[in-house]
């Protein structure tokens, strides 16, 4: 296991000084995801996916969506997802 509370100060701590670096907010996302807070990594995952730019992060958050869709037994909602990704 890994020390997520520690990668989500450290991530905080990074976004505060580049607020708008979507590196840092999408690993800032998966440590809180693994942290088991799944409604603040959801935030930051939407954020990232529905925004107006499209690049990497979109995509990977996107992603991640779609698979928190798929363990909720909501298949055809991670389904769509992932099919616009494509």
């Amino acid at each position: 296991m890994g020390n997520y509370a520690g990668c989500i100060v450290q991530f905080s701590k990074l976004l505060e000084q580049q607020p708008d670096n979507r590196r840092i907010k999408y690993h800032l996302g998966l440590s809180l995801l693994k942290n088991k807070e799944k409604e603040k990594a959801m935030k930051i995952f939407d954020e990232l996916a529905k925004g107006e730019r499209r690049d990497v992060y979109s995509n990977y958050a996107a992603s991640n969506i779609a698979n928190e869709y798929i363990k909720e037994g909501k298949p055809s909602e991670g389904a769509r997802i992932l099919a616009s990704l494509v």
